[in-house]
């Protein structure tokens, strides 16, 4: 209710903002900072919420939330919230640990007949809470198996088109996030249970908790438009929403409601449901993650001593979300494209409240790696591939209507012959490389890239074939030369 009466301060063309009464907090200054990452990290909305010490609410949306004029972000728009979803999932599977309903060794054959596992080539046994912990040793690669496939499948489908999973590791030997875990342990909780997923999130946290705009559903009111960076600005996306990936990363929400969800992370009551919180942050602390010996996982969090987070990123969405259990501060930022910027925002506006920082200050934001990069590097690529086209493209012209035939020494002939199958060679390699090198499918990676891979990919595909065509041409009039 108090957010609901601050909503009447957010009027400016690009911007709203509703704030809370700090002494030490400077709104203005916080504002002027966070649009200094969006227009490096080319965010076109961002929404941001954090509570302090003082248990005060601070809220800033920025930026436009859609392509229509005067449309800007507001506390009721809706993000995807990508893998930050996964807590939800952890605390409806904390819930079903606590009653007795599964079991940490609960083994996914038992519950899941259908699907199996091996690691070198040997059938082995995954757990539950192996799953919930990123320890199973299903590879990073199986991201494949849900953007590989058809987004309007059903968990139980994809589920069933999976059948078998080849393991990198050996299960509860090392930490290995993969995001199809959490998919995985969802559709235990729906045979435990007899309950679509839909119906266990909305039972078990969102109306407990009141949260009445968060849903799953694909289509939904005030949701932002997804964007993508690409050739070197933010360009709306409109990126399948696979429903198979609910659990892990496509529950949707805004800040009205994750104030809500920040709320009953940081306080303590003797509620069931607080109960259930205290086994969902429960870290696995046999493992660490990849962010250091000091961070393991929870149920669906990274647990660093008394700091908690998770990050979360969807092909045109991303999230951070955090709090501390002692000092009882949280954070939530929102941004309607795939960038690591509301990472960065996250991560120093929950280390300074949890130092007791009064005031949030930004580190420069040219100081951002961002994951652009690859977008640049892209069109670098483009524009080298397209200069060499046209040179390919003039030595066509040139050995077509070039009347001096000249013969080609054997040094040369072999040249050109292996010039041909190195071509071929690459040819070959671009259409099958993500299956060979990266063990996905061409659309797992087409759904991430930005166009501008797409581009440099048409380019040397292209120049490959003129190329080859040069090389023939070479060839053939050598061959035609000989008989006369």
């Amino acid at each position: 209710m108090k957010i609901r009466l601050l909503l009447a301060f957010f009027s400016l063309l690009f911007m709203s903002m509703s704030f809370a009464q700090n002494e030490s907090t400077d709104p203005a200054e916080l504002k002027e900072q966070l649009l200094e990452y969006m227009d490096v990290g080319k965010i076109p909305g961002l929404s941001l919420m954090f509570i302090d010490k003082q248990n005060q609410i601070h809220l800033i949306t920025l930026g436009k939330q859609n392509e229509n004029p005067g449309e800007n972000v507001k506390p009721e728009t809706i993000f995807e919230l990508g893998s930050t979803s996964k807590a939800f999932t952890g605390l409806i599977a904390a819930k079903l640990l606590e009653e007795g309903k599964i079991k940490p060794d609960t083994t996914v054959s038992s519950i899941l007949p259908e699907l199996s596992f091996y690691y070198e080539d040997k059938p082995v046994e995954v757990s539950f809470i192996q799953l919930l912990h990123h320890s199973s040793g299903v590879p990073f690669s199986s991201v494949d198996f849900i953007y590989g496939g058809y987004s309007g499948d059903s968990l139980a489908q994809m589920i069933k088109n999976i059948g078998r999973i080849n393991l990198e590791d050996s299960p509860d030997t090392r930490y290995s996030y993969a995001t199809i875990n959490y998919d995985i342990a969802a559709r235990m909780m729906e045979v435990i249970t007899q309950q679509p997923y839909s119906e266990l999130l909305q039972d078990y946290v969102l109306t407990p908790l009141k949260m009445s705009d968060t849903s799953i559903d694909s289509v939904v009111s005030n949701k932002a438009t997804g964007y993508q960076i690409s050739y070197l600005a933010p360009r709306p996306y409109d990126a399948p929403f696979f429903i198979s990936n609910t659990p892990a990363g496509y529950i949707q929400t805004n800040a009205i409601d994750m104030e809500k969800w920040l709320r009953f992370l940081i306080e303590d009551n003797d509620s069931l449901l607080s109960q259930y919180k205290k086994r969902m942050l429960e870290p696995n602390t046999k493992l660490s993650t990849n962010e250091g010996e000091n961070v393991h996982y929870a149920l669906g969090w990274s647990i660093n001593n008394d700091k908690i987070y998770h990050t979360g990123m969807n092909p045109n969405f991303s999230s951070f979300v955090g709090f501390n259990t002692q000092s009882h501060v949280a954070v939530v930022v929102m941004a309607n494209v795939n960038s690591n910027v509301p990472f960065t925002i996250g991560e120093q506006i929950l280390q300074q409240l949890s130092s007791g920082n009064g005031t949030i200050k930004l580190k420069s934001a040219n100081d951002i790696e961002l994951f652009d990069t690859f977008d640049r590097l892209f069109l670098i690529a483009s524009a080298f591939l397209s200069l060499f086209s046209i040179w390919v493209a003039f030595r066509i012209y040139r050995n077509v209507v070039n009347k001096n035939r000249q013969p080609l020494s054997a040094i040369k002939k072999f040249t050109v012959i292996i010039l041909v199958f190195f071509c071929l060679s690459l040819m070959f390699l671009c259409f099958f490389f993500p299956s060979i090198l990266l063990n996905m499918s061409w659309n797992s990676l087409i759904i991430w890239m930005p166009m501008s891979f797409i581009l440099m990919l048409t380019l040397l595909i292209s120049t490959l074939v003129m190329s080859l065509i040069n090389l023939l041409v070479i060839f053939f009039k050598h061959i035609s030369y000989a008989k006369n």
